[in-house]
């Protein structure tokens, strides 16, 4: 469907946009430095990520007459994964929440009730609503999804079976999404999150990585050397956005990362030791070492009433065969309300793509691997 618009001239509209199986991705760009000990020097190459938006079309032969003839010119396409409904709007100004959708000044809206449509210039973003370039006639039962302005990326790929026709199709987004980071909470003026570790399927995975080099002689002897200090813990974050506000929160974190960029303190969430006090616990705290080798590690967070807590332990000793750690700061806590004690880890994203894939009925999921850097 070809439309007229003030700000961008003519466009093709992207009538039909059916989300499931829909996969949105974000591409960051990083550049690494690694030094002999394992520490990474990072710098972000790209301000804004390159944002993709790949969908699958049925057989319409609309869907494919307009493809074929406009391949190559501008489309505006409904991001229906922020669709949001506003009952009954008229006039220039349309109450709706600005909060979770990308929304924003000079850009393109979509008012949709059943098979009538309407285009919104956005000329301001309010706190409650949109103020609108022109006024649209009233429209009943209507929701309303930014528009975005795009390309087709590369082919057009037909796949043929039997009957069905399927068209793969992949959007390049010319206005990327202009997502405002929010600065969360700080640990050693660091980024500090709780995330929950979801199992994908019926397996968590996690992995245990190294940096090893064989040097072979050609004469069947071989020497090993590498260039990091310690190992490295690898895990699966797979997560799953079952509401809109869900999904925006999670660009805010992605947008914040810039991929693999910005590290991040993250607890394992798992009973890495066991406590031994009893009481009220202030600044001193006896546990039980799971692992011995990870006596060093003096970053902890403490899982109170389903509230985490994250301290440093400035000093470590053996006392009557436990490990006592006395705490940066005092934790105020009854020992009976401590659910769990886990290591804190400095991670970051290990790629610089993320791919947000749609699965119908409201819901999404993205699946993250992270790296940690060190403990």
């Amino acid at each position: 469907m070809r439309i007229n618009t003030t700000l961008f001239g003519g466009l093709n509209l992207l009538t039909h946009c059916p989300l499931i199986g829909a996969v949105e991705t974000y591409d960051f760009l990083t550049a690494i430095n690694e030094s002999f000990n394992g520490i990474e020097e990072r710098t972000p190459l790209r301000d804004k990520p390159k944002q993709q938006f790949s969908i699958d079309f049925s057989n319409l032969s609309t869907d494919f007459i307009e493809q074929y003839v406009d391949i190559r010119r501008k489309w505006a396409v409904p991001f229906n994964q922020e669709v949001q409904y506003v009952g009954t709007v008229s006039g220039d100004m349309i109450a709706c929440d600005v909060n979770a959708s990308d929304f924003r000044a000079d850009s393109l809206a979509l008012i949709k009730s059943g098979n009538d449509i309407r285009i919104a210039e956005i000329e301001e973003v309010l706190e409650d609503g949109l103020k609108l370039y022109s006024a649209i006639d009233e429209i009943q039962d209507a929701a309303i999804a930014s528009l975005k302005i795009c390309i087709i990326d590369g082919d057009i790929q037909r796949n043929f079976k039997l009957t069905h026709v399927m068209n793969a199709v992949k959007f390049l987004v010319i206005d990327v999404n202009e997502i405002i980071e929010e600065v969360p909470n700080q640990f050693k003026d660091k980024d500090i999150y709780f995330l929950e570790f979801k199992e994908s399927g019926t397996t968590f995975n996690s992995a245990i990585s190294k940096q090893q080099d064989l040097i072979d002689y050609d004469i069947g002897l071989f020497s090993t050397r590498t260039r990091w200090n310690n190992a490295r813990f690898m895990r699966d974050w797979n997560v799953v956005f079952k509401t809109r506000a869900e999904l925006f929160n999670f660009k805010k974190f992605m947008f914040r990362r810039l991929g693999k960029y910005r590290e991040f303190w993250l607890p394992t969430n798992e009973r890495n030791l066991i406590l031994k006090s009893t009481g009220n616990i202030t600044t001193t705290v006896d546990v039980e070492l799971i692992n011995v080798n990870w006596r060093d590690r003096k970053n902890l967070a403490f899982k109170v009433n389903g509230e985490w807590l994250a301290r440093t332990a400035t000093t470590v000793s053996t006392v009557n065969g436990n490990t006592r750690f006395v705490l940066d700061q005092p934790l105020n806590v009854n020992a009976s309300n401590v659910e769990l004690i886990s290591h804190l880890g400095l991670y970051r994203l290990n790629t610089d793509t993320i791919d947000i894939d749609f699965l119908g009925n409201g819901v999404a999921k993205s699946s993250l691997s992270l790296v940690e850097l060190n403990g």
